[in-house]
């Protein structure tokens, strides 16, 4: 399901786009799922700079999503996102749980890998060590003190392999595409 593209016009040229939406700002910054900003994602896009003429002889977009005005605001706010913090893309959630827990002091904060994926193992602060998921929820039954935890990319690769948790796991749901009906193991 789509939308209608309300104003057209407005697209055509971006001197347009500003007359139709003075009260746009050329403010742009990550959001969760509330919609409420991610601090520190904030970028101002200098909209100031861009000409007319960019959009000379195009046709009008189905949607906005089409347009070449949306192609230069995303360019850009990608373009200023990796200046000011060496990537391209928004913070993973894991990454917006270790920003949020480092700056409340919580004891514990979320290891992500360098892509912002959750490790495998998490560790509080002088405290216990578990396993955890894609999602950093913690897989039940391996929490334990020390971080020299068998924890892998599923259950089946090497948490705890003989404990019902994990086998209840491995067999309650369909494997995924590319996996063994029987074993859930990775083919």
């Amino acid at each position: 399901m789509s939308c209608p593209f309300r104003f057209p016009d407005a697209f055509v040229t971006f001197s347009a786009f500003r007359r139709r939406f003075p009260e746009v700002s050329g403010y742009c910054h990550c959001a969760d799922s509330q919609g409420r900003e991610l601090a520190e994602t904030g970028l101002e896009l200098l909209l100031d700079d861009i000409y007319d003429t960019v959009f000379a002889g195009l046709a009008l977009a189905p949607t906005f999503t089409d347009t070449t005005l949306y192609r230069i605001l995303q360019r850009r706010f990608l373009a200023l996102q990796l200046v000011l913090s060496g990537r391209f893309r928004c913070p993973t959630k894991c990454e917006v749980e270790r920003f949020t827990a480092t700056d409340f002091g919580h004891a514990y904060v979320p290891s992500c890998h360098r892509n912002g994926d959750f490790q495998a193992v998490q560790c509080q602060r002088g405290g216990p060590c578990w396993c955890a998921d894609a999602q950093g929820k913690e897989v039940p039954g391996t929490r334990r003190q020390d971080a020299a935890l068998p924890c892998g990319g599923s259950p089946i690769e090497g948490v705890l392999l003989g404990s019902p948790q994990v086998l209840l796991l491995c067999f309650s749901r369909p494997p995924a595409p590319g996996r063994n009906r029987d074993t859930g193991i990775r083919i």
